[in-house]
């Protein structure tokens, strides 16, 4: 995925297995989303080893966003 196939308005929630305790790793550079919490900036967050990490994008104007959702 890129930055480039989300819409200015569109979102779109991921649920991320991390490959079942292989502990893989998701590389952002080709969506570069600005990562924000409740309680302002934040940053990537790291996968959880077992069940699913969820993240959600969403795009306004030209800037993707993404914040964690949960994991187990």
């Amino acid at each position: 995925m890129s930055a480039t196939n989300l819409e200015s308005g569109q979102c779109v929630l991921l649920g991320i297995d991390d490959g079942a305790g292989a502990a893989y790793d998701i590389t952002w550079s080709t969506i570069s989303p600005t990562w924000i919490s409740s309680a302002g900036s934040a940053t990537a967050p790291t996968l959880a080893t077992s069940g699913y990490t969820w993240v959600l994008l969403w795009k306004v104007v030209s800037t993707v966003y993404g914040a964690l959702v949960g994991k187990p």
